[in-house]
């Protein structure tokens, strides 16, 4: 396990984004993000990375795992 992430809820003002979101990233695999504009894709990525903390649940990483956002 190199991640395993939880979302309950993430929101903007009255707009859901995410609600009730779980999975886990195992060694060794290769993961892709596809969606529409405007539906979470960059905010699930700076909730990973840690620069948007404005969330409720929990991302637990393995230990010595580094998330870089560009």
């Amino acid at each position: 396990m190199i991640a395993d992430i939880t979302i309950s809820e993430k929101s903007f003002g009255p707009k859901s984004l995410m609600h009730n979101v779980r999975f886990t990233i195992n060694d060794g695999e290769k993961i892709g993000v596809i969606g529409r504009n405007g539906v979470g894709k960059s905010t699930l990525f700076g909730v990973l990375a840690g620069t948007d903390k404005d969330f409720t649940g929990q991302i637990t990483y393995k230990p010595g795992t580094v998330v870089v956002a560009t």
